[in-house]
């Protein structure tokens, strides 16, 4: 006898999983360009920390002892992209979870 939360096919179901209400296109479109934008800003962010704005003749990556001779202008500048990079990935998830994960846990029935 199979456990009542594992589907035939083993994946492990929720008891209140269910699928969101299906949004109209328009809101579709934006809810996608939201995603996308958000997602295309912590990929730049990131991308400035950890590749471009760097000492010269370091590679790319964390900073490690280097940021003991960093100027303080540059390391600046990458404390602003590292704290763009996490408001851009905190909006990210906040805005998943509040758009995707809730609705799956807790459908809504009154509509």
């Amino acid at each position: 006898m199979r456990e009542p939360w594992r589907a035939a096919s083993g994946d492990v179901l929720h008891a209140n999983m269910a699928q969101p209400r299906p949004r109209p296109l328009v809101w579709q479109i934006v809810h996608f360009a939201l995603i996308a934008n958000m997602l295309l800003e912590v990929i730049y962010a990131g991308y400035m920390v950890l590749v471009v704005v760097k000492p010269e003749g370091m590679p790319a990556g964390p900073l490690w002892n280097a940021a003991k001779t960093m100027p303080f202008d540059m390391m600046v500048t990458r404390r602003l992209y590292a704290v763009e990079f996490w408001i851009a990935f905190v909006g990210l998830a906040v805005y998943l979870a509040l758009t995707e994960i809730k609705p799956r846990f807790y459908p809504r029935e009154d509509i």
